[in-house]
């Protein structure tokens, strides 16, 4: 099965990623999440949530947001780690980022 991320900036501006299965293994147990900690740290991001918490989901926004539609549009090596992380953390074979509705699903 083929594993698939997609990250919408709009209707227009849809993105899917299908990273390679060695990049979602390379991302088992705690790998994903410091990646995206990592990730979410060097891009500055700041937390939506007012009481400062990071919750996973906006986590995956943010990043896919401050990250920038170029990594998407090319699906470059940085845009398969995102996916395999996407993938690893929803524990699904597909994922929508959703930047415009704000959802992940």
């Amino acid at each position: 099965m083929l594993a698939t991320v997609t990250v919408r900036y709009s209707v227009e501006r849809e993105y899917q990623i299908h990273p390679p299965q060695e990049a979602i293994l390379r991302m088992a147990g705690d790998a994903a999440r410091n990646w995206l900690d990592e990730q979410f740290e060097a891009l500055e991001c700041e937390p939506t949530n007012p009481v400062g918490k990071i919750l996973l989901l906006d986590q995956l926004l943010d990043i896919a947001r401050y990250g920038g539609e170029p990594h998407f549009r090319a699906a470059d090596a940085w845009a398969h780690s995102f996916a395999a992380a996407a993938l690893a953390v929803r524990r699904t074979p597909t994922v929508l980022v959703d930047i415009g509705a704000w959802s992940v699903s």
